[in-house]
């Protein structure tokens, strides 16, 4: 699966759904999801969400950013904010960001993942000392996949 981050609070309900996922998962081709021929994270969690009565969130479309449609992303793990420019309007207070497999090279992606793995692992969030490491180890990171894929979009670029 492409995956990427998702924020569950621990909860019954949520156990179930993780529950559920699991045995999509497993049973993937079985449920033969159109235009999802390999295992993708949307219609797992849609589908085992949906099974478990889970609501759609009744939400403006201002709380959830989209990030091909934003500009100006400003995000913090550890700070719980999320914020950017959308529609003319600078928007904050927002709850949910979809990077998008693209935009996953993303130093802001990198950066914000390492925080939810860090807190993940330890519990907490991290130090200025250990902060700096893992800001260093993102960037690189977010360079070494641009470089990488650079090759790959010009030549798709090319082709067009």
């Amino acid at each position: 699966m492409h995956g990427g981050i998702y924020y569950f609070r621990k909860s019954k309900e949520v156990d179930a759904i993780y529950k559920t996922c699991i045995d999509i998962s497993n049973n993937y081709k079985a449920f033969r999801f159109k235009n999802f021929r390999k295992p993708a994270d949307e219609p797992i969690i849609a589908l085992a969400m949906a099974v478990n009565g889970a609501k759609p969130i009744d939400q403006i479309n201002d709380r959830f950013c989209f990030l091909r449609n934003a500009k100006k992303l400003r995000a913090d793990f550890f700070g719980r904010r999320l914020g950017y420019w959308f529609n003319g309007s600078d928007t904050t207070g927002g709850k949910l960001v979809h990077f998008g497999t693209s935009r996953t090279i993303l130093p802001l992606y990198q950066i914000e993942k390492r925080k939810v793995d860090y807190e993940w692992a330890h519990k907490k969030k991290w130090n200025a000392f250990v902060g700096s490491a893992y800001l260093i180890a993102a960037y690189a990171e977010s360079f070494g996949l641009c470089v990488r894929s650079s090759k790959k979009l010009l030549f798709k670029k090319s082709r067009i």
